[in-house]
């Protein structure tokens, strides 16, 4: 006899009611990741380990980008490599490197 497996019998993680691991989603910063996993892992099914990632680079970028804005300095080489790491995951992915999921 097989062992059935429903949600119940998994991790929060598994049943993607979290999308990472202790943390609980009320965060803006959680909420925005939550948005652009949700939108590259429906540009790339299946792909959920490299949909984080993608995620990750992408919310990094965007603290990045506002401390530019504000005027605060900001090491050139590791927005380069921020960027080609962003950019090597999507190629990975097969998805095109445009705008950040809204």
């Amino acid at each position: 006899m097989a062992l059935v497996r429903t949600r119940y019998h998994r991790t929060k993680l598994a049943n993607r009611s979290r999308t990472l691991a202790g943390v609980d989603g009320r965060s803006r910063e959680s909420r925005r990741f939550n948005e652009i996993f949700a939108s590259y892992l429906e540009q790339a099914p299946g792909q959920e380990h490299l949909a984080r990632i993608a995620a990750s680079l992408v919310l990094q970028n965007e603290e990045l980008a506002s401390r530019i804005v504000r005027g605060e300095q900001v090491d050139p080489l590791a927005s380069a490599k921020l960027v080609g790491a962003l950019h090597e995951t999507l190629n990975k992915m097969g998805v095109s490197a445009g705008p950040a999921p809204e």
